[in-house]
């Protein structure tokens, strides 16, 4: 017999425990593809930037990159370790042999899957009674969640092509209303003013400055997703003329950010900060929140 008999026959043996249908092994392919997804994508993130470990999406494809790499690490040691067993036992050199047949067992221990239809998966289920949760509630009033809908702040015929893209169908004058609402909502307060003062005076309670609103000179930075603004193709570097039907923050949100801000609580525009730092802040948030913010400081990852 071959030496890669050996080989094929622990890959057979691990097919026929690991999935007996095609549901198994729908599974054992979507297992591989995911993991060896996840594992590329955490050395992407974590590699030029070892912070973004703590990143909500590394944490999240970590279990899966672990697991996967300790699967293809115990598969591949096993089979290695089963033809040093053999070579060793042919040349009767029996306690080298037997040390990598150890091996060659323990490898392959780690490549069961222990319960069907959940091998591999990386997953540890946190399961929360019914109005129960899980957690400590924060905020003004611990706990609550504010959700705001009008279904006029949008245009549903949008077609998201040339001239009708979603930030073209999107109305300011109804998301700065319903930005108000929520921050109302929010702090549970009529008058916005107050509403925004309270959130301030949380927020400075909670930091160890007492019981103070917002302060003059104190800086904001405000940190939006501009995700797709990494592709696509570019004028000037400044004016994005594709991938436009890809959704981002909505600068029509963002200016009614900058005008409860500036026009209410009364911060200077010049103490605001604005942008993604790891994208482009393209023109189609420069031209609508410039005009009306010249001295908002526009942030990006070109500075």
């Amino acid at each position: 017999m071959k030496t890669n008999n050996m080989s094929l026959n622990i890959f057979k043996t691990r097919i026929k425990q690991g999935f007996t249908g095609n549901s198994r092994l729908i599974s054992y392919i979507v297992f591989l593809f995911i993991g060896l997804a996840s594992f590329i994508w955490f050395l992407i993130r974590v590699i030029p930037k070892p912070s973004r470990i703590n990143y909500p999406c590394v944490r999240a494809s970590a279990p899966w990159a672990a697991t996967f790499i300790i699967y293809i690490a115990g598969l591949t040691t096993s089979v290695f370790s089963f033809n040093k067993f053999r070579q060793h036992f042919r040349f009767s050199n029996y306690f080298k042999g037997l040390l990598f047949l150890a091996v060659a067992l323990f490898s392959a221990f780690l490549t069961i899957p222990f319960e069907q239809n959940r091998a591999f998966s990386g997953v540890t289920e946190i399961k929360a009674d019914v109005n129960n949760p899980i957690g400590v509630a924060k905020g003004i009033f611990p706990g609550r969640v504010v959700w705001v809908y009008d279904p006029y702040a949008t245009d549903e015929t949008c077609t998201n092509t040339a001239g009708d893209y979603w930030f073209q169908n999107t109305d300011s004058v109804v998301v700065e209303k319903m930005l108000s609402r929520g921050i109302r909502q929010l702090a549970g307060k009529n008058n916005l003013a107050a509403a925004w003062n309270d959130l301030f005076v949380y927020f400075n309670q909670m930091h160890g400055k007492g019981s103070i609103g917002y302060q003059p000179g104190e800086k904001i930075y405000i940190k939006i997703n501009l995700t797709t603004s990494c592709c696509g193709s570019w004028s000037n570097q400044t004016e994005k003329i594709t991938w436009l039907e890809h959704m981002d923050a909505t600068p029509q949100l963002c200016l009614a950010l900058l005008k409860h801000l500036v026009n209410v609580v009364g911060v200077a525009q010049s103490d605001i900060y604005l942008g993604d730092p790891f994208r482009r802040f393209h023109n189609v948030y420069w031209n609508m929140l410039h005009p009306q913010f010249p001295d908002v400081h526009y942030m990006d990852g070109n500075g």
